[in-house]
């Protein structure tokens, strides 16, 4: 599993969910990175997430232009409920990850006091 596949669902999800309609284009990668900063870290991570959706024909990238929706996948109202419940607890993780992180830099800040 690629670090970028929860990415990926979320946004398989938010065109099921019509937020992007076909022919338009969606954010643009500074947008997506700034959306999804902890894994969509430099512009190979966001193509990485892109590409089974332009694989699958749900995008199309445009160099130079964006990336474009060309169709909305359909999806069963329970597979839509699953992945919006995926991407809840993926979220849940990335500020738990945030956490430990804050948490151990003080950790590292108070001991290099005491040393």
């Amino acid at each position: 599993m690629a670090i970028t596949d929860g990415i990926t669902t979320k946004i398989r999800t938010r065109l099921a969910a019509r937020e992007w309609e076909v022919d338009s284009l969606i954010d643009t990668f500074d947008q997506l990175q700034a959306t999804y900063p902890d894994v969509l870290t430099n512009v190979y991570r966001t193509r990485a997430a892109l590409a089974p959706l332009i694989h699958e024909g749900l995008l199309e990238s445009v160099q130079g232009v964006g990336t474009y929706v060309r169709r909305i996948p359909t999806l069963r109202a329970a597979d839509v409920a699953a992945q919006r419940d995926i991407a809840f607890l993926d979220g849940l993780l990335d500020e738990l990850e945030s956490l430990r992180r804050q948490v151990a830099a003080y950790r590292e800040h108070l001991a290099e006091r005491v040393a």
